[in-house]
């Protein structure tokens, strides 16, 4: 997922007022087809960072049970180390 995808999807998440399977999906799904992705493209890399592995339950359940805050804090510690650590 490029940096601006990224960025953008992380912003989206921010603004979700109900932060549950139902609408996380929802919006992933509309983001997806907004910026002419595959779902798998999205989430894989979401997952990586909420669970720290590409294989986990089903990533909107992980996200509900984590919670909005946890959620961001985790991608966008991910989106820092994977900055320090670019081209090592």
């Amino acid at each position: 997922m490029t940096p601006y995808l990224w960025c953008e999807y992380f912003l989206t998440l921010v603004m979700i007022d109900n932060f549950t399977h139902k609408n996380l999906e929802q919006l992933s799904r509309q983001f997806c087809e907004a910026h002419h992705i595959k779902l798998k493209d999205l989430a894989q890399p979401i997952r990586l960072a909420l669970t720290g592995v590409t294989i986990s339950p089903p990533l909107f359940d992980v996200m509900e049970l984590l919670g909005q805050k946890e959620c961001l804090q985790r991608i966008a510690n991910l989106w820092d180390w994977r900055r320090t650590h670019e081209g090592t």
